[in-house]
């Protein structure tokens, strides 16, 4: 089967959502809106609900082009010209949408204390070497070619969700990892 879809993911709790509109006239371009008011548990934030998108659709990615992740009211972190381009333009690689930051494996400057490299070791993956720190898109909010999250093994992208949903994981945390998770298998 030929890839067409492009699946944007909305995690939504009581934002309005009228500004999909602008993706209706992009073909081939699916809009799911995971609403956590009235269909989905209020657990863990955007960061359960991309996982729990990155989930339903990972037995179906060999159909599909890219995933879009975003937050129900994405304007904090990123303007609407910028996630439609990156929808029409079907990137090759990761695109993150909002500004990047870095944190260290304690969260600074942006999130001081959280546990992001003791949960990270926990959760089961090697520690970061000393020179590398934690780069993030700010709000967690990304265009991903589906091959990408394909490279990561549906095993990992399970225990992701399990750690947020039973609150291992903050969003805060998650958000950190995200790139790490997908340019790690990304290489490999």
């Amino acid at each position: 089967m030929k890839k067409t879809k492009h699946v944007i993911c909305v995690a939504k709790y009581s934002e309005t959502t009228d500004w999909i509109e602008h993706f209706r006239d992009i073909p081939d371009t699916y809009v799911v809106i995971y609403d956590k008011m009235t269909t989905y548990p209020n657990v863990g934030r955007e960061a359960e609900t991309f996982l729990r998108c990155i989930l339903d659709v990972y037995d179906h990615l060999d159909s599909i082009t890219h995933v879009t992740l975003l937050q129900g009211h994405p304007f904090d972190h990123v303007d609407l010209t910028t996630i439609v381009d990156s929808v029409r333009s079907n990137p090759s690689n990761i695109v993150p949408l909002g500004r990047l930051h870095l944190s260290d494996a304690t969260g600074n400057p942006d999130h001081p204390g959280l546990p992001v490299e003791e949960r990270w070791q926990r959760l089961g993956f090697a520690p970061l070497r000393k020179t590398e720190g934690w780069v993030f898109a700010a709000g967690a909010q990304y265009t991903v070619p589906s091959s990408v999250l394909a490279r990561v093994p549906k095993s990992v992208w399970l225990r992701m969700h399990r750690a947020v949903t039973d609150g291992t994981v903050c969003a805060w945390t998650m958000e950190r990892y995200w790139l790490m998770l997908l340019r790690d298998f990304e290489s490999k």
